[in-house]
């Protein structure tokens, strides 16, 4: 080619050369590139080593008080959450009450449906057996990956004692689920580690690409955005199962009530007369079954129904259809957020032709004009008013616990296993610091790391597996009983065995 170039009278000598200076210049910006981009991974690699080598050395370092030393001994299980007093007391006086908070916190702390839940737990007054004339729900608001947040709320309502307190409980989308699993008192391990263990573990469970591909392409047999029978079929019955032996038990004097959208007439409805595992299961989807994106409506004993966040997202009003006095609320959304009232993407091109097939029109045209987002607004101010009113004003009495304002909010369909930990850990919090007799504000975060310190260096070596190379990661594979022998004992040498090892398990 460049021998007839030369040979062609029209073709100068300077084209020619031009033409190589060209050529030469595209191959050493390739191998520029290149050679960066291998730079720039292992200087990547090297961060996150480093990273972690001081993370280990911090963990190993650290001298806790006995009684936070006592506690970090204690497995992430139902037996770290049978008494709070040790841990309370341990952790009293480290954090001094802010002035500018002390008003407030005091002031929410004294609510009726606060002292209720106190006085049943110091009473060791149980479900079924009450000798005081009031009924006590915990309502639970979903959210899809919100929901983290009301997994940490719940698991600090086990680990202070107060799990008896309660006379039923509601729960809206995910709320249902995490109700199901605090009924059964399965909430510590299962109801916060499927958050972060599970259904972070990839795109199996949520993938914004199926979007692309069914919505756009117009793809048939696409799996939904989010993957809901994933986590009730599999996730539920096999990888963190439900007690269900347990769960019945509970049940009859502390019953689960999920509550869903009746797709027929657009109002919400408790669905509580499943006799078997398989039909709470069916109840649970149909409660979480987010329009547009977590798969088909549900039809139990001949209705159809839809996620709870059309009619009834924070699930209180059924509790007090059904005759309760009492009501706390688990939020996920924190306080005195700004919420839309005005239908955006989601609701015009996503949820709402869900329903434009068959017999809802009804539905879909509520959709497209985001009539449940003002609905939401609302029972979030009716929530800030109950709160203030004082003693002489019910029953019914409500009260909510809510991340504080100013928080970052978790998306519904947040994937990143550190962010979903920080907020659980958040729920907890606060929780802890709003519950306890004890507690002074900037306690629960203390409290939270305690009882999480171990599922946080899971993601740190999950994080780690990175940066071990996958030839190297065969060659250190080891027998899985061994992971958790040595995981409590670890050095960073150690770490990136036990990263790849989880990954793989994983």
């Amino acid at each position: 080619m460049w021998n007839e170039s030369l040979a062609h009278p029209e073709v100068p000598m300077c084209m020619f050369v031009h033409i190589v200076h060209v050529h030469a210049l595209e191959s050493y910006g390739r191998a520029a590139r290149l050679c960066y981009g291998r730079v720039h991974v292992a200087h990547a690699r090297a961060r996150r080593r480093a990273s972690y080598r001081v993370f280990a050395q911090q963990r190993q370092n650290d001298a806790p008080s006995h009684a936070q030393a006592e506690a970090k001994k204690l497995p992430l299980g139902a037996e770290l959450y049978r008494d709070g007093s040790d841990l309370e007391r341990g952790l009293k006086g480290q954090a001094p009450l802010r002035e500018e908070h002390a008003h407030l916190h005091e002031s929410v702390r004294q609510h009726p449906v606060l002292r209720l839940i106190r006085q049943r737990a110091a009473s060791n007054s149980m479900p079924g057996a009450r000798t005081d004339p009031f009924k006590l729900a915990l309502a639970i608001e979903g959210g899809g990956m919100r929901g983290c947040l009301s997994a940490g709320m719940a698991a600090a309502i086990e680990h202070l004692g107060y799990h008896n307190a309660f006379d039923a409980v509601y729960g809206a989308s995910a709320g249902s689920i995490i109700g199901a699993y605090f009924v059964s008192q399965q909430v510590p391990r299962f109801g916060c580690g499927i958050y972060y263990d599970v259904l972070c573990n990839g795109r199996e469970f949520i993938d914004l690409t199926r979007l692309l591909l069914g919505k756009v392409l117009g793809e048939k047999n696409v799996k939904p955005v989010l993957h809901l029978d994933l986590l009730l079929d599999e996730v539920m019955q096999k990888v963190k199962p439900l007690n269900w032996d347990t769960f019945w038990e509970k049940h009859q004097h502390q019953p689960l009530k999920p509550v869903a959208t009746c797709a027929n007439t657009g109002q919400s409805r408790v669905l509580d007369e499943f006799q078997s595992l398989s039909e709470l299961l069916d109840a649970l989807r149909a409660s979480a079954r987010v329009p547009g994106i977590a798969g088909p409506p549900v039809k139990i004993r001949g209705d159809t129904y839809v996620d709870a966040l059309l009619s009834e997202p924070l699930p209180f009003r059924s509790a007090i259809q059904d005759g309760c006095t009492h009501v706390l609320v688990l939020r996920t959304r924190p306080e005195k957020c700004t919420v839309a009232v005005q239908a955006g993407l989601y609701e015009k091109f996503v949820a709402s032709p869900a329903f434009r097939s068959g017999a809802f029109h009804h539905m879909a045209e509520f959709i497209k004009r985001g009539g449940q987002l003002p609905l939401y607004a609302q029972e979030l101010a009716f929530l800030d008013k109950k709160r203030d009113e004082k003693d002489g004003s019910g029953p019914p009495y409500i009260t909510f616990l809510a991340p504080p304002k100013g928080s970052e909010e978790v998306n519904q369909l947040e994937v990143r296993r550190s962010r979903v930990l920080a907020a659980t850990k958040l729920g907890f919090a606060v929780a802890y610091e709003t519950l306890s007799e004890l507690a002074q504000v900037g306690m629960g975060a203390r409290a939270a790391d305690i009882v999480f310190a171990g599922e946080e260096n899971k993601v740190m070596m999950r994080r780690a597996v990175r940066d071990v190379p996958r030839r190297k990661r065969k060659a250190s594979k080891a027998p899985a009983s061994n992971i958790e022998s040595n995981r409590s004992s670890a050095t960073p040498s150690q770490a990136g065995e036990m990263a790849s090892l989880d990954q793989d398990a994983s």
